[in-house]
């Protein structure tokens, strides 16, 4: 053991000597073989942690890094490996600059992100319920006068970012009423509209569709009309009338206008001449007419005769 040690003090300083010149020419040599080498990327971008309820707006879909290593190790790397990872944890509304972390293989080293940290701003993904306006386009038929409507969706939920839902100026439900006469029901698509009158992006509507129904109504007018007794048949023979009286001889009648303005008086139900045979004192009904009420809507008639 003693011949040993004694071997290796032996010209010691001559062996480190010889040491240290293999070590210097190894690194020599490696570094000549596989010199350091420093490479750009594009590695895509990744995010962690955002909220459910957050949106993130100007994220970069990659980041470029650079990276430092030895040329055998740096040559064989593959962008698609390496991820930027975003971690949103804990991030509110608004805006932020979080940093990118990117993990880099053993023996490469990262020397720079860009951009980093990266200016976004996170938006917050709100509902809201608004009221529903019925919108009538077109023009009825003349002769209608107004309109009654009922929509079976009053009003509606709103969905998505702030910023789209705060562009709703009106939700609406558009129907289309030219030439219309009468009542009439349609289902109808829910609208958001902008500040401009056209649609607004980004929003859903919950529901999207409304049924309506949309009644018109006629002119309404008031008229003073004669009443005269309506006759059929003839009087027995012999038989004449001496005097008739209508009590009362004037009702007010209230009704359409198109209707009103073509009559200037109002019959009674038909008296059938050949049954009177004396004085008679009825009350009749007076002749229906559509969409017209009388009041009253009965009158007495007297008829006197002589033989």
């Amino acid at each position: 053991m003693q011949g040993l040690v004694n071997l290796l003090r032996r010209n010691l300083a001559m062996k480190l000597l010889a040491l240290f010149s293999a070590i210097f020419l190894w690194l020599y040599v490696m570094n000549e073989q596989n010199p350091p080498a420093e490479v750009s990327y594009s590695v895509p971008v990744e995010v962690h942690n955002l909220a459910s309820d957050l949106v993130v707006h100007q994220l970069p879909e990659t980041v470029r890094i650079r990276v430092k290593g030895p040329r055998s190790a740096v040559a064989y790397l593959n962008p698609a490996d390496m991820k930027a990872v975003l971690d949103l944890k804990g991030l509110s509304e608004g805006k932020q600059a979080p940093r990118f972390q990117v993990n880099v293989p053993s023996g490469v080293e990262l020397l720079e992100i860009q951009p980093n940290p990266v200016p976004i701003t996170l938006e917050m993904i709100i509902s809201k319920v608004v009221p529903v306006e019925l919108r009538l386009n077109g023009s009825p038929e003349p002769q209608t006068a107004s309109v009654k409507t009922d929509l079976s969706v009053k009003q509606v939920r709103l969905e998505g970012l702030r910023s789209a839902v705060a562009a709703v100026s009106q939700v609406v439900v558009t129907v289309d009423a030219s030439g219309k006469d009468a009542s009439f029901e349609v289902e109808a698509p829910v609208l958001a509209l902008n500040s401009e009158g056209r649609l607004a992006e980004g929003v859903t509507i919950t529901p999207d569709v409304s049924h309506v129904l949309v009644a018109w109504s006629k002119p309404q007018i008031k008229k003073q009309l004669d009443v005269e007794a309506a006759f059929q048949g003839q009087l027995p023979l012999g038989t004449k009338i001496t005097r008739m009286v209508i009590v009362p001889n004037k009702v007010e009648a209230q009704g359409d206008k198109a209707v009103l303005d073509g009559m200037p008086y109002i019959s009674t139900e038909i008296i059938d001449l050949s049954q009177v045979n004396g004085n008679m004192d009825r009350e009749l009904i007076l002749q229906a007419q559509p969409g017209v009420v009388f009041q009253p809507p009965k009158v007495h008639v007297q008829i006197s005769v002589e033989r």
